[in-house]
């Protein structure tokens, strides 16, 4: 009985160590992006990954992130438009990292992205023609410190499609901070909190509010990763309110790599 009782106990232990480092070896295919925020790394050359979104009042929608040689290109990302989902591209290029202090070691890159949109009830969308084409460029900085992952993301927009007394170029600041937990035998959790701030005013000359985004990521395997976001505020259809939605699980991006 006590032999049994020893083998049994050994088999267990064996099987909880080995459990433990593969949770320790898991090697993650991180997307190069936060829960609305672009962060300061490019996706590896011939290495791809899909996006699928919902949850809360946002409709279903996907984009594309194509890793090419030192440099990525995003489609349908949805930076810089304020009033609707629509096709989109950025070309993101990654730079050498920078050096701050001994240990501090900052990831950053730099894109550029153009949205081209016509329709026939554009104006009823909020643009002032049928046919707009909004510009954008900006940068992103991320670095690690002590399991903190600390991202920021200054953003510049030309909106083609701005009217009465909106503003027809911004800029945007988009902060965010996450925490990366212990690895455990489903993966690991981040959860984090991103806000973005804007210069933008609505169409009756209101400054708009700051969005906003609580949840959590969660790595499932290395080529899975879910971010959820439990409470969010961003204000919609161009107007300068931000609306606050509280749900569970909450908006909901899939994120698939290839």
């Amino acid at each position: 009985m006590n032999r049994i009782f020893r083998v049994t106990t050994l088999a267990l232990t064996t099987a909880a160590v080995s459990t433990g480092a593969l949770a320790q070896n898991q090697n993650y295919n991180d997307p190069t992006r936060g829960f609305m925020l672009e962060r300061g790394t490019t996706a590896p050359n011939k290495k791809a990954s899909v996006d699928l979104r919902t949850g809360g009042d946002q409709d279903f929608s996907a984009g594309a992130r194509l890793g090419l040689p030192g440099s990525e290109l995003v489609l349908n990302h949805s930076r810089i438009n304020p009033r609707t989902s629509q096709n989109e591209a950025l070309f993101k290029v990654g730079l050498r990292p920078l050096q701050a202090g001994n240990n501090l070691v900052i990831d950053w890159a730099a894109y550029g992205a153009v949205a081209h949109y016509d329709s026939d009830d554009a104006q009823q969308q909020g643009y002032t023609e049928e046919s707009t084409t909004n510009l954008g460029a900006g940068a992103a900085f991320t670095a690690d410190v002590d399991r903190f992952i600390l991202n920021f993301n200054p953003e510049l927009v030309f909106d083609d499609g701005a009217r009465d007394e909106a503003s027809d170029a911004y800029l945007n600041l988009g902060m965010g901070a996450h925490y990366a937990l212990p690895e455990t035998d489903f993966g690991r959790f981040e959860p984090g909190l991103e806000v973005n701030v804007t210069t933008r005013e609505d169409r009756f000359g209101d400054s708009v509010d700051p969005s906003l985004m609580l949840g959590t990521r969660w790595l499932y395997n290395e080529n899975v990763t879910l971010d959820v976001s439990m409470i969010q505020a961003t204000p919609e259809n161009g107007l300068a309110d931000a609306s606050t939605e509280v749900s569970i699980p909450g908006y909901v991006r899939l994120n698939v790599a290839f």
